[in-house]
């Protein structure tokens, strides 16, 4: 921008001269005249380099004072006022995360999210919190650890949303945290083995030789399953599924749970507090009414399974045996048929309970 001025001031004066050099004075009248029209040429130039210099910052330089004959009218520029820089707020250097997907459903059967998923805004803020002391301890945001039993192991548990070929239907909103989490729902826990009960959890004879040697545990909690998952997988969040081999006192089952609930508050994880869909020697659901009270009191989130599976023939319970929920192998939840079985309920259940915790944490 700062070439404009010479160059137009150029032209001018190019023009001037062809003009002078064309038109030679042949009288004193006529000289006068072109005197006239010169020193109004000169003045418009004088002016333009004027207006140029606004918009470039060069600074025009003032002009020898020149008598003008009195019965030449000046030619006149209007001069255009530069505009004004528009201020711009600097940017806040504060990075806002991707908002999740807003869900289209909110309920699964007829029982809406927060009925399956119960946190009020004091068990939101402690599971914020429990979420930062993970973070100082290098729990990784990317995984969620299993605790159970089971009705919670492989092939029929979780791992379908590992694989290819699930589809989600109206929950489409849950596929940000099947990405969040990926590789987790496939991840074989050593906190999940098929007969333990809540007084295994920190049994080391419920981990097979070989598989957590050293000092798994913290806090002084001895070696058992629940450590040592904690200890090698190092998860940010845990969904607590057992109770379905715990056929004794609900005095005893309640005081290993609320340790099992403590340990993992303390070490940075938060956990997700499951119901169980059986009545194994327990016909009052006393076990299930223990799990409440502790997800109310430690304020952690509780993932009221048991309260689902109401909306199911025999609870989506297996009859053979009782214990077991109905099976469902395929993760189609197009097909309503995934909305009459144990397992599929569970599955899609454990998702939201994970995508309603995550989108408290994020």
């Amino acid at each position: 921008m700062r070439q404009i001025a010479p160059h137009v001031g150029g032209i001018i004066m190019l023009g001037f001269l062809a003009f002078a050099s064309s038109k030679l004075p042949t009288s004193e009248s006529s000289e006068r005249a072109l005197v006239a029209q010169a020193l109004a040429t000169a003045d418009a130039a004088a002016s333009v380099t004027a207006e140029v210099a606004l918009y470039t910052g060069t600074p025009t330089p003032s002009p020898t004072p020149t008598r003008t004959p009195s019965s030449t009218p000046r030619a006149t520029v209007t001069q255009t006022t530069a505009p004004s820089a528009t201020a711009t707020r600097a940017p806040t250097n504060t990075p806002q995360p991707t908002p999740l997907p807003t869900p289209s459903v909110h309920a699964i059967n007829g029982l809406a999210f927060e009925r399956i998923v119960v946190m009020n805004e004091a068990v939101k803020a402690n599971v914020r919190a429990i979420y930062k002391r993970g973070a100082q301890l290098g729990r990784n945001q990317h995984a969620f650890g299993k605790l159970g039993d089971s009705t919670t192991e492989p092939p029929l548990a979780y791992i379908g949303w590992d694989a290819p070929g699930y589809k989600l239907g109206a929950y489409g909103h849950l596929s940000a945290t099947l990405l969040q989490f990926a590789g987790s729902f496939s991840h074989s826990s050593l906190a999940v083995v098929r007969g333990m009960g809540s007084a295994g959890m920190f049994d080391e004879a419920w981990v097979k030789p070989g598989l957590c040697d050293g000092d798994a545990g913290q806090h002084g909690a001895p070696l058992g399953p629940l450590p040592c998952e904690i200890s090698l997988y190092n998860p940010s969040l845990m969904l607590v599924r057992i109770g379905s081999n715990d056929d004794g006192s609900t005095v005893a089952f309640e005081a290993n749970m609320r340790k099992a609930v403590q340990f993992l508050i303390d070490a940075g994880v938060v956990p997700i507090v499951g119901t169980k869909a059986d009545r194994n020697a327990d016909p009052e659901n006393t076990k299930n009414a223990a799990l409440r009270r502790i997800a109310a009191s430690l304020q952690v989130p509780l993932w009221d399974l048991d309260l689902l599976t109401d909306t199911l023939a025999d609870h989506g319970i297996n009859t053979t045996d009782h214990v077991h929920l109905t099976y469902y192998f395929s993760y189609d939840f197009t097909d309503p048929v995934a909305f009459t079985r144990g397992h599929g309920l569970q599955n899609l259940s454990a998702l939201v309970a994970l995508d309603e915790v995550w989108r408290v944490v994020r």
